[in-house]
């Protein structure tokens, strides 16, 4: 049977959809404005923001309320299959923070600027948890977000946006289909988180050398950093000032500050030029060069780091950067990915960053820090074991870009109705 279309707002969808207002067929409840003083050690759990990811709930950082707030604050009361949104930040790398609260999750009391999403009528709610998925519905939060500092949407915004509405069966049939592809989503998920901590726990014996690798023994010596690096001079222009000009490429933080796997491929990059007169006043790349993150919020993404490879030639900016070339011998290819890595060094690193809500590293103050290294053949083992983890974590992020990157074009496809599932 032909599918006839009709033209709306949103585009052509069909003949049996409706357009309607998230309004309509979505209540959104906040959550409870609930004190600082009223945290307890124990009871039930406190969902905020930082509880709500990107299709999962996390309770790395946990807060609680008194059991007693289960009866006082019932209205706030979330209970398994519960979707919840945020209303303050709630995009992150153009997805929205929305989640689906398991069993596990439950029982929890909702804190303000968070929205429990009530769908009302029978209307399919795992349909609408899809819809409001969409790159079309976060664009229109990102529009009515616009000028707001930090980033806050309103429920009373949110009732306005229009949304395409199919008769229910095909709700059901939309919306299981999506969900297959979320499960898959998320076992992969799940499968990277657990081969990062097998990394981790790889790095935290073989680079203190509490595990020692088949064939190794002895002491490992001790460096400065002062001793092992010369520290060079980066390019000093804006983002602005780079597309002046393309003679030579230039790698800038900005483009790269999420990538620190250790090692970059410049073609991973947005590529940026400056003029061969600019170029020339600063250290162009060579491979083994150690570009160190000397910034970052968060205190544990400082002194991050990558080892340069393939990209000979290049230049950096320096902002939040600082660029490292060894003195001598001291360090065999692909190990100095994993110095900062190093738990003294990365305590150290830690323990020399100043500021509040941005953190950052001096040169002066790393000068001195001690890196400890075993000899050069045990540095080659170490960095294999390391790369080959890198490695496998880096064939199945780019699977799941794939399967995130198929996952949104059949949305567009199936929540527009221009894939009828029948």
């Amino acid at each position: 049977m032909k599918t006839e279309y009709k033209q709306t707002k949103l585009g052509l969808i069909p003949e049996d959809w409706e357009l309607v207002k998230s309004g309509v067929v979505i209540e959104y409840v906040g959550g409870g404005a609930f004190k600082s003083k009223d945290s307890t050690n124990k009871g039930i759990r406190w969902l905020k923001i930082a509880n709500v990811g990107i299709g999962e709930i996390r309770w790395a950082d946990q807060s609680f309320l008194p059991d007693s707030f289960k009866e006082d604050y019932s209205s706030f009361l979330l209970e398994e299959g519960d979707i919840v949104m945020a209303l303050t930040r709630p995009i992150i790398n153009g997805r929205l923070k929305i989640a689906k609260l398991s069993l596990d999750d439950t029982p929890a009391l909702l804190n303000q600027r968070l929205a429990k999403i009530c769908v009302k009528g029978t209307t399919s709610e795992i349909f609408i948890y899809q819809v409001m998925q969409m790159p079309y519905f976060v664009h229109l939060m990102n529009v009515n977000m616009a000028g707001t500092d930090p980033p806050n949407i309103g429920t009373g915004e949110l009732k306005s946006f229009q949304i395409p509405l199919p008769p229910l069966p095909e709700q059901v049939r939309i919306a299981d289909c999506l969900s297959q592809w979320d499960r898959g989503i998320a076992l992969l998920e799940r499968l990277i988180a657990q081969k990062e901590e097998q990394k981790k726990g790889l790095m935290q014996q073989l680079l203190t050398g509490r595990q020692r690798l088949p064939g190794f023994a002895g002491e490992w010596e001790s460096v400065k950093y002062g001793k092992a690096f010369d520290f060079l001079s980066t390019a000093s222009f804006s983002r602005a000032k780079l597309f002046e000009g393309n003679d030579i490429q230039c790698l800038h933080y900005g483009d790269i500050h999420t990538k620190f796997h250790n090692y970059i491929d410049f073609e991973e990059f947005s590529i940026h030029g400056c003029t061969a007169e600019e170029g020339a006043k600063y250290s162009l790349l060579k491979n083994g060069d150690l570009i160190m993150a000397d910034a970052s919020e968060d205190l544990a993404g400082v002194g991050k780091s990558i080892e340069v490879k393939g990209l000979e030639g290049k230049a950096i900016s320096g902002l939040h950067t600082i660029l490292m070339r060894s003195k001598s011998n001291l360090f065999a290819d692909g190990f100095k990915a994993y110095i900062h890595e190093i738990p003294t060094v990365r305590k150290s690193l830690q323990r020399i960053a100043t500021g509040a809500k941005v953190y950052g590293i001096a040169k002066k103050n790393l000068k001195n820090i001690s890196i400890p290294i075993p000899p050069l053949p045990e540095q080659k083992a170490i960095a294999a074991v390391l790369n080959t983890a890198d490695r496998e974590l880096s064939l199945l992020g780019a699977k799941l870009g794939q399967y995130r990157l198929q996952k949104r074009g059949l949305m567009q496809q199936l929540l527009m109705g221009r894939k009828r599932l029948v």
